[in-house]
């Protein structure tokens, strides 16, 4: 079973009235379609890792900085 969640009475209006425009059946489904949807808004901000191309050479490497392989490093 899931885990339980403590919802404010106004974050529980909110979802009700979210649920209802949404068409959704569930308060689950309304927190689940925010997730969704925050995610996509990151993942549109926030860049994908860069290749390491090791054909372009160390100038090009010093001007894009390290490797995204190494960053889990610092």
């Amino acid at each position: 079973m899931g885990k339980s969640l403590m919802i404010q009475e106004a974050d529980d209006e909110r979802l009700e009235s979210l649920k209802k425009r949404l068409g959704l059946e569930s308060k689950i489904g309304v927190v689940r379609a925010g997730i969704d949807l925050k995610s996509t808004k990151i993942s549109a901000v926030i860049p994908g890792p860069r290749r390491h191309n090791p054909s372009a050479g160390t100038v090009a490497l010093l001007y894009r900085g390290p490797c995204p392989c190494n960053l889990a490093l610092t």
